[in-house]
């Protein structure tokens, strides 16, 4: 086996060896560690590669959105894994995911909403005063996705894109409840 692939670790290795360094067998380690260590070392690059694939599909057209959806393993608690997907049209939100918008003429993506899981999204909602101050941010989107603004944020950005190409002689996209998305 080359080099190379031997120092690549899969998901579960890496999760196995965070359990065993655990202070307790039976700890799961700190879900934002774990993600931060985790997904954040290939996030760019599976963003990346998703954007690639987006633009090499020719049903696929400026703007597109990248989803990122963000589920745990049921067997292993203390794995997240991210998966990215790709739809003409946004999706509405849901718990777990994370939105962006390719425009034409950008280099790279941009950032449009996240929600985070149901048990974060309903402390966040339900416990306002203990919010950090990083973390206003987020309670603002979750207030936003609790109340259907952050959909029809998200539908009022994308009537303004159909209109622009409209003008440069696009049809009209798909309803959005009939977009299939694209994951890897």
């Amino acid at each position: 086996m080359p080099e190379k692939e031997k120092s690549k670790k899969t998901v579960g290795e890496q999760a196995l060896k965070l359990r065993q360094e655990a202070k307790s067998p039976f700890h799961d380690g700190d879900v934002t560690e774990l993600t931060r260590e985790i997904l954040d070392k290939d996030y760019a690059e599976n963003l990346a590669e998703c954007m690639k694939r987006a633009e090499s599909d020719e049903s696929i057209y400026f703007p597109y959105y990248i989803l990122v959806m963000i589920s745990k393993e049921p067997n292993m608690k203390n794995v997240l894994r991210s998966r990215f997907g790709y739809l003409q049209t946004p999706p509405v939100p849901n718990f777990d995911s994370i939105l962006y918008i390719r425009r034409d003429r950008k280099p790279y993506p941009e950032f449009l909403w996240s929600v985070p899981d149901k048990e974060a999204s309903a402390y966040l909602y339900e416990n306002p005063n203990e919010v950090h101050p990083d973390f206003k941010p987020a309670y603002e989107q979750v207030c936003k996705f609790a109340s259907g603004e952050l959909y029809r944020e998200t539908m009022k950005d994308f009537k303004k894109e159909c209109m622009l190409m409209r003008c440069a002689g696009f049809p009209k996209p798909v309803n959005s409840a009939k977009q299939n998305i694209v994951l890897d």
